[in-house]
């Protein structure tokens, strides 16, 4: 195991979390990111702000960590960084650094489960750089009514629609968003027949996923995996939905993001997770690519944009929403509270 000193010095080891009297469970968050220095403070803040007891920052790209280490110091109490670079990936084992960046996704969220379970932390969540959680109240107050034996809480995942080719902060400025709501298979089918096919790709409404959870840590998981862990061995896992904690994917949110996103895909650098959804999105973005700098932007607005019409009908049927999210959840955190 790698150690645990945080790259912003202070402790050589994460603290334990002290019990909270005004809410009953606490809450670790871990991340492998590859970002924007602003990008990965607003989604800290944000994050600390909503009630994270702990965050777990596994910085992907070295560089990206040294960039990090002055503006994210001074938070050791509840926040440990990783910079996951050749001397980590040895220490980490058994194997080297895997070519794979949900493998090394995987693999940190595994390290990151033992350390929240040796402070005594009650759930773990994995999530992306590109996501955000959104809770009316705190993270641990909606986790804190889940049901004694459940091992994992899932949550209700809304996919935001860019409404421009590009943000300052897509974060604080996007939001519209693509939601699933109950039947919404046949308001789906109501949408197509009156003409918004455009909507769907090959006849799906979401472009990347629609599941993320948290993982009780007193449960025998041995794995995190991405989305949800898996089974314990024995038994399987008990699974319960929280509606009260929704996930917000901004996957692709501006021009350049998508870029960033698919041009490692495209050129082979990094191998597609063989989703069908996925590798019509590449192979769509491949062919405007070659086309013109112009179809790359036209594939952008097709894939992932909404016309006009299409967003009044999909509001009509549910299948759309509006979420405003508050600036103050971006402000630098109170020093040693969560809310």
């Amino acid at each position: 195991m790698p150690s645990t000193e945080p790259l912003i010095a202070g402790r050589s080891s994460p603290p334990a979390v002290e019990p909270s009297r005004s809410r009953v469970d606490t809450v670790a968050i871990v991340i492998t990111l590859k970002s924007t220095l602003t990008e990965t403070i607003e989604w800290v803040n944000y994050h600390r702000n909503l009630g994270a007891d702990h965050i777990f920052l596994f910085f992907d790209d070295p560089a990206e960590a040294a960039e990090a280490r002055r503006p994210l110091s001074g938070r050791d109490d509840w926040l440990t960084c990783f910079s996951c670079d050749d001397e980590y990936w040895q220490k980490l084992g058994p194997e080297p650094r895997p070519p794979s960046p949900w493998r090394r996704q995987e693999l940190n969220a595994d390290l990151a489960h033992r350390l929240a379970r040796e402070m005594g932390l009650d759930w773990l969540i994995h999530i992306d750089s590109d996501e955000l959680l959104q809770v009316d109240d705190s993270l641990g107050a909606a986790l804190a009514g889940a049901p004694s034996d459940a091992d994992v809480v899932a949550f209700t995942v809304l996919e935001a629609v860019p409404e421009a080719i590009d943000y300052q902060s897509g974060f604080r400025e996007i939001t519209l968003f693509r939601t699933w709501p109950r039947a919404a298979r046949y308001r789906a089918l109501i949408a197509r027949w009156i003409g918004c096919e455009g909507a769907f790709l090959d006849g799906m409404y979401f472009r990347g996923h629609q599941l993320k959870s948290a993982i009780r840590l007193r449960s025998e998981i041995a794995n995190m995996g991405n989305h949800i862990p898996y089974e314990i061995e024995g038994r399987p896992l008990r699974t319960v939905q929280n509606p009260k904690i929704r996930l917000l994917h901004y996957d692709c949110g501006g021009y350049a993001s998508w870029l960033r996103k698919w041009l490692p895909r495209i050129e082979g650098k990094i191998k597609n997770t063989g989703e069908a959804s996925r590798d019509r999105q590449a192979t769509l973005i491949r062919e405007a690519i070659e086309r013109s700098p112009e179809g790359a932007i036209a594939a952008y607005r097709r894939i992932y944009g909404l016309r006009t019409r299409e967003k009044a009908v999909l509001r009509t049927l549910g299948l759309l929403c509006r979420i405003k999210l508050p600036s103050s959840l971006f402000a630098e955190p109170v020093s040693g509270a969560s809310r």
